[in-house]
């Protein structure tokens, strides 16, 4: 079975916050993070490899990833889809960021997950988009980082705003192409976008 893992990038300023926040983020990780990845040293080490992983690829998703959702024409999509990314262990990876090699990458329907997988998924694209809109987005959009060697995954939500339609590359054929290869070149982006 495929667990997902929440990642809260949120950050809490005050702990009045994290006191009104615990409630929701109680349940969501009830549902999210089962106790036994913790008491298996394996899937704890693979999760916390994942989770290294995404932090460094975090600015190539974000720019990358968003053309895929193709918000421009259906701004509600990211509450129906998720962007599935399939990743391999690459072995003795010397950084975190070519942990893992990326093999595919597509949207998926978040109905079309097995239970009860699609139940966490459902739950982390509904907080996604309360936390986004809360936060004063238009809406939010999640993706999801599959580590197929271990199936333990990474759920990781983006906010976006009207400056999205501007300041991102439009949706097209490459964003595929382009988003696996800065995902396993594991340079920078930097300034040089292709």
């Amino acid at each position: 079975m495929l667990q997902i893992y929440a990642r809260w990038d949120y950050p809490f300023k005050s702990k009045e916050c994290q006191k009104t926040a615990w409630p929701r983020h109680k349940l969501a990780c009830k549902i999210l993070q089962p106790p036994e990845v913790y008491s298996n040293p394996t899937a704890l080490k693979a999760l916390n490899d994942l989770r290294a992983f995404t932090a460094k690829v975090r600015p190539a998703l974000m720019l990358w990833g968003f053309p895929a959702f193709n918000l421009k024409n259906d701004i509600k999509r990211g509450e129906r889809d998720v962007l599935v990314v399939n990743l391999r262990k690459r072995p003795d990876a010397k950084r975190p960021e070519l942990a893992f090699e990326c093999v595919d990458t597509y949207l998926k329907a978040i109905d079309s997950f097995p239970p009860p997988n699609n139940q966490a998924v459902r739950a982390q694209v509904d907080n996604c988009q309360k936390d986004s809109i809360a936060s004063g987005a238009l809406a939010g959009v999640v993706m999801l980082l599959i580590d197929l060697d271990s199936y333990v995954s990474n759920a990781v939500p983006f906010a976006f705003d009207e400056s999205l339609f501007v300041d991102h590359p439009q949706p097209g054929a490459l964003w595929k192409q382009v988003l696996m290869h800065h995902i396993n070149s594991g340079k920078s982006l930097g300034s040089n976008l292709l």
